[in-house]
This record gives C-alpha cells, structure tokens and sequence, in this order.
C-alpha cells in the first residue's frame, strides 16, 4: 500500500488524513509538538471521526478511519513517506519547511495545498539555510479538495469535495512524473497546471474572500458572525468587483493579492481594484501588506526578468 505524510493536522490535515486512510493508504500525520492536541486525540481514539451531521445538515464520507501514525516528531514523519502533502496556513508553510530540512531527500516530493507560491518561497528558503545541494520537487495546489471542519480534537465533518484540483509543479519540467504520482493515490482527479506561478493566480479564493471581505467589514464587525458570508455579503455590485482580522484577509491579502499585484507591477499591467484592496486591507489591521505579502523578494525572484522566471521555474 502506498504511503502518504500528512504535514499538519488543521482541518484540511486530519481531513486529509481520514480520507487518504480510508482510501486504503498507509498514513502518517504530523503536527508541532506546540500544537499536539489533534495528535493526542488521534493516538488516544485509535483514529479519527467523520461526523454524519451536525445542526441539521447532513455531511459526506462519514465514518471512523485508523491512522498508521500520529506523530510530533518531524524526522519520523519524513521518514515514513516520500509523498508528503503540507495542509497549514501561508503564513507557517516557512517555519514548518525550516523544521523539515535536515530530514528532506531528493526523493521527496512536496505538495503544498493551498500552494500560494509555496514552491518559489521553499525553494528561497531552501537556498537560503545552506541546502542548495537538496533538488527537491515541489507541487502547488491551488485549494484543498475539501469542504470541511474540526468540530473537536481528532473529530471532522466533511461538508463536500470537490470535482478536481489543479496543481502547478516546480520545476515544471518535472510535471507529467509528479501528476502521475499524486493521480495513483488522490480521490479526484488532478489536473496539471503550465507551472505554479498560475495555480497561485488560479486560487479560487482570489477573486471573492479578501474584496467581499473590505466591503462588508461594518457588517462583519457589527453583527458578531449573525450572518450567512455568502449570501449577505456578496450584492450584485460586490460581485460585478469580484472580519477585521478574518483569515480572509490576513491569509488572503498578503499570500494571494500581493503576488498577483507584483507579478503585475513587473509586466507594467495597471490593477487598480487589487491594488486598492491591499491598501484598505493594510489600513485595518494596521500593517503594510505591500511589505509583509508575498513579494517578488520573498519569492526568491525579485532579481529576475520575465524570461528568466521562467526559466527558473521550469516552463
């Protein structure tokens, strides 16, 4: 049975998990000894929990799914697999690759969902911390297949999944190898990318969490979560342009509005809503994400032409 390394045991991370698991693979997941308490849980309850339901909604793929292993350990978890799938926020992918360095092969292959850029920001900071020598092979995803929730340590509900995903990969010379990979074990389809500079501008919540959110923050603020995101936040004008401190923005600002606004500047292309939008973003949480984003430097690419991005990445 194949095995697959699970790097971090969020929502996505323990769903990934459940589910890998219950396709049959042999799972390890592994969070930050700081953050055990989904690990504890998982050892002590021999596995994880798919809800049926919760508050009169009915969840999919429900179930119990035994985890081969559960694990603070960083050197054990790379050990276990040569497939490694990192599910964290942006802003941790960094510190969580610089745990995972001493431990990295060139037969590992790195798949980050949401990528964000992941690959191009791993590959500086690979470089950076003396590991030049490691040619690592890295995937993009622009999403997670999943729609789901922890509703308690080591218990998730899965709301939906979806369709297919599209993955970038770095270098992209690379692809066909790592899509034939990660199409042998994924319970959907996955569908390649020109490399992963795009899947980090195909990111499906570009266009909608970071804009809907700037609009809406009085009613955010003001109504303490008493309402549906979707459906009052998103008017007809919200839509045609398409919490203070909501993920929405500080996740999606930074990691997926700054590149893009980057990217842009570079090829001399005027984007005046993305632009306006960082600003509004940067004025409410009082930090500057045309510094703190991910830019072109902490890309390891701000050196670098057009054409030589792309060569450097493979396409």
């Amino acid at each position: 049975m194949k095995k697959i390394t699970i790097i971090g045991a969020g929502n996505g991370g323990v769903t990934a998990a459940y589910h890998f698991s219950k396709q049959g693979l042999r799972v390890c997941l592994y969070d930050h000894p700081d953050f055990s308490q989904q690990i504890d849980a998982i050892n002590e309850n021999r596995g994880i929990q798919a809800l049926e339901g919760q508050n009169d909604t009915d969840f999919i793929l429900s179930g119990k799914s035994e985890i081969e292993e559960a694990s603070t350990s960083i050197e054990k978890a790379l050990a276990f697999s040569n497939i490694l799938v990192m599910i964290v926020p942006a802003f941790a992918q960094e510190i969580m690759f610089k745990s995972m360095l001493p431990f990295l092969t060139e037969k590992h292959l790195l798949l980050s969902m949401p990528g964000n850029y992941a690959g191009l920001v791993l590959d500086r900071v690979k470089r950076e911390n003396g590991y030049e020598h490691l040619d690592i092979t890295y995937a993009d995803a622009m999403t997670i297949p999943w729609a789901c929730r922890l509703f308690e340590p080591g218990v998730i509900g899965i709301m939906g999944i979806k369709k297919f995903i599209y993955v970038g990969v770095f270098p992209a010379h690379r692809a066909e190898n790592v899509i034939n990979t990660l199409n042998e074990f994924f319970p959907i389809p996955v569908k390649l990318l020109k490399n992963v500079i795009e899947a980090g501008l195909e990111n499906i919540n570009f266009g909608g969490h970071p804009l809907v959110t700037t609009l809406n923050m009085g009613l955010l603020e003001n109504f303490k979560g008493q309402f549906n995101y979707y459906s009052d936040c998103v008017s007809p004008a919200t839509d045609r342009v398409s919490a203070k401190k909501s993920r929405y923005i500080t996740e999606d600002v930074p990691n997926i509005l700054v590149p893009c606004y980057e990217f842009a500047t570079m090829l001399g292309i005027k984007v005046p809503i993305i632009e306006s939008c960082i600003h509004i973003a940067s004025a409410f949480n009082d930090t500057n994400y045309f510094l703190e984003g991910r830019t072109l430097a902490s890309m390891g690419l701000s050196a670098l032409s057009k054409n030589e991005i792309l060569k450097y990445i493979g396409s």
